[in-house]
């Protein structure tokens, strides 16, 4: 969502003559099908994180589902579809109402023959006119016409007629992106990278017999270390500081536990005194470079290491969410 809203506040469709309305922005960043895009959306909005208004309404076929429609205007007398629109003049000094082509090409009045000059006449709107029968048509016939369903036609009645939204995220995500947010997938990243091996279970029995469930869990040269994520509107205080302190002392466990936007001034000075391993700040790439950092200096990495065949090193410094 960040990259999708980097530079933009909300999430247009576009309409594409072969799938219809499409959230190209949300494809290009989840490499899915359109389908996939529109699931996604509606998925987030279900869950309140993306709100959404109105944007159009969208036409298909009943038959094949096609988008690729024409809308066809029809003569209610002979069928015909050509059917021209005609400006109404009306012409002030006697009163005449009727289309621009009957005033010929000198302007004159048919009724009473006078010659329009300025100010003289006003437009009063359009009339339909049939270029077969010439029959005046006051509400055409309407139907649609499938360009792919080999020329299928179908009114309005039986077609699929359907609402299609923008999107935008909600006030409190909105906040929350602003605020910045602590991603797992970037910090998967940066484990690979440095040639650890994610656990799939990040939980674990401690010696109270509570299971004590962490947010990552992560191994090198057979030394597990977990990794806790805290984040919120404000910052956490020491409550928060002896729970996390207390599920270390149960579990007797190395651990890392990244915070943002970061401890209140008495809850930072007990994490020095428990010497919790906290990364705090306010700025989620500062916490991720120092995560970084950290890592390396404990498990003794050189700067160079990079793990083989990683293909998540290629995109250096471009975080996969």
């Amino acid at each position: 969502m960040l990259r999708i809203f980097d530079n933009k506040e909300k999430i247009y469709p576009k309409f594409d003559l072969s799938e219809g309305y499409r959230y190209t922005d949300v494809e290009e960043v989840i490499k899915k099908t359109p389908s996939a895009a529109n699931e996604l959306l509606e998925e987030l909005y279900k869950g309140e994180i993306l709100d959404r208004l109105l944007y159009d309404m969208e036409m298909r076929c009943p038959q094949c589902k096609s988008p690729n429609v024409s809308t066809r205007y029809i003569c209610p007398s002979c069928g015909s579809l050509h059917i021209k629109k005609t400006i109404l003049l009306e012409h002030f000094e006697c009163g005449y109402l009727g289309p621009f082509t009957t005033f010929g090409e000198i302007n004159t009045c048919p009724k009473c023959n006078a010659i329009l000059t300025e100010g003289s006449y006003k437009n009063a709107g359009s009339i339909y006119e049939c270029a077969d029968c010439n029959k005046q048509i006051d509400t055409p016939f309407v139907n649609h016409l499938c360009r792919e369903h080999d020329g299928y036609i179908f009114s309005f009645e039986n077609s699929i007629y359907q609402p299609k939204y923008y999107y935008y995220p909600t006030q409190p995500v909105s906040e929350d992106m602003k605020r910045g947010i602590i991603f797992t997938s970037p910090i998967i990243n940066i484990l690979q990278k440095l040639g650890m091996n994610q656990l799939e279970n990040a939980s674990l029995v401690g010696s109270s017999g509570v299971q004590q469930v962490f947010d990552l869990a992560f191994e090198r040269n057979k030394k597990t270390t977990y990794i806790d994520i805290l984040q919120g509107s404000e910052p956490f205080t020491e409550m928060d500081v002896l729970r996390e302190y207390g599920k270390l002392m149960d579990t007797k466990v190395e651990a890392y536990i990244l915070i943002s936007p970061g401890l209140e001034e008495k809850a930072m000075a007990m994490a020095k005194t428990y010497r919790l391993n906290v990364i705090d700040s306010s700025e989620v790439n500062s916490i991720y470079s120092r995560l970084e950092t950290s890592l390396r200096d404990n498990h003794q990495i050189p700067t160079t290491y990079e793990a083989k065949n990683d293909q998540n090193t290629k995109t250096k410094g471009r975080w996969k969410i």
